[in-house]
């Protein structure tokens, strides 16, 4: 058997026996808020500093058992701005960035769970996303729709949806970004729900199951390039 011929049944086996390891996309995790911003505080005294960071790290570990590479923002209980963690992602060649946040509303009865992103369709003239963002629009909204789907399934909260939105993290990034509102730390039973460590796994795995479900797109540098079609060719 000639070496070419090696090396492409050794990458079907790699594709069919580990998948996950044989793509090894790069994820970045974004614990919301931290240090000096602690975030909403809930009914029950929670912070949603702790909430994000805990859930932040049983998602890394739930993506590492399936192979992905991972990379934190914030490692600790440090603060981080929102540009800060916006120009560190972009310096990794990731493939994917997903912010993790907890909820909260004044009238204390708003529950569930949602998903924002940028939504090209839906621009405020006053927060512009990066040129990048506005071409990724439709596979932003494929990661939050599969990373919903999962999350709900997991957890059982109610269906907020999808929110076309222009937080900084998910406008201004050159890769498909989301970030996920898992519950209300201002509603008593989703508060609840957030203060139990086996729900917040349940959290966790849903986050990546829909991570794991999502192909990123390949070469975003070419997204709105002339050769993107001859350049997905040439790939195929």
């Amino acid at each position: 058997m000639t070496l070419l011929k090696r090396l492409i049944l050794l990458s079907f086996i790699l594709t069919f026996a580990f998948p996950y390891q044989a793509f090894a996309y790069k994820v970045v995790l974004d614990a919301g808020h931290g240090g000096s911003d602690p975030g909403a505080t809930g009914v029950n005294g929670l912070r949603e500093k702790d909430v994000n960071w805990d859930i932040t790290q049983k998602v890394r570990d739930e993506l590492v058992a399936k192979g992905y590479e991972v990379v934190l923002t914030r490692t600790d209980d440090s603060y981080w701005s929102l540009a800060q963690r916006v120009e560190f992602t972009n310096t990794l060649q990731a493939d994917l960035f997903v912010s993790i946040h907890a909820n909260a509303h004044p009238d204390g009865k708003t529950k569930g769970t949602m998903v924002l992103y940028y939504d090209n369709d839906y621009p405020q003239e006053d927060y512009p996303a990066s040129d990048t963002m506005k071409q990724l629009t439709p596979y932003n909204k494929d990661l939050a729709q599969h990373v919903l789907d999962s999350l709900l399934a997991a957890a059982g909260t109610k269906n907020l949806g999808l929110i076309p939105s222009a937080v900084y993290v998910a406008r201004m990034g050159t890769i498909p970004s989301i970030l996920v509102e898992t519950a209300f730390l201002s509603q008593t039973s989703d508060a609840a729900l957030l203060a139990s460590d086996s729900v917040r796994s349940k959290m966790a795995a849903g986050i990546a199951d829909g991570i794991a479900a999502y192909s990123p797109p390949l070469f975003t540098d070419s997204l709105d390039h002339w050769a993107r079609e001859a350049i997905m060719r040439m790939k195929k």
